[in-house]
């Protein structure tokens, strides 16, 4: 149902309305305001029925709106960060201008980062082989193992 159909329900009022006028029977003026309820009627379905899809229209767009914004500030977040190489064969994303040893800086996880979400890679142990960065992210839980840092270029 559109707006083509409610308006299409204006002249039909009017034309009972003129009928209405020209009735000159009790019973013509009582059959012809029957015409013109169901008319009404019709108009105003038609009308709740447009007033609901400009409802839904208007919260799709607040929807959209606010997963732009957020899509907007994740990539300004992101922007903030760069893939680099913290130890042979093993990248996370860091502060861009970070420099100096990778074991003291904030790493975050790539895997977590792509998927649009920050996640801290946390030291979890040193032990007698090297180091573990883990992710705790519910959905990634990513564990990275190597022998020990790499200085930051």
């Amino acid at each position: 149902m559109g707006i083509e159909t409610a308006l299409s329900a204006l002249p039909s009022l009017a034309t009972v309305a003129e009928k209405l006028l020209g009735a000159k029977s009790e019973a013509d003026k009582q059959a012809l305001l029957l015409d013109f309820q169901r008319a009404i009627i019709a108009a105003q379905g038609e009308t709740m029925s447009l007033q609901n899809q400009l409802a839904r229209a208007r919260s799709d767009i607040e929807r959209l709106q606010r997963e732009l914004e957020q899509r907007e500030d994740w990539a300004h977040e992101r922007s903030k960060y760069e893939v680099r190489q913290v130890a042979e064969g093993v990248f996370c994303f860091m502060d861009k201008a970070a420099s100096g040893n990778a074991k003291d800086l904030p790493k975050y996880c790539a895997t977590c980062m792509e998927r649009g979400r920050k996640s801290l890679l946390q030291l979890h142990a040193e032990f007698y082989q090297g180091v573990a960065l883990l992710c705790h992210d519910q959905s990634c839980k990513a564990r990275l193992e190597f022998s020990d840092f790499l200085p930051l270029a």
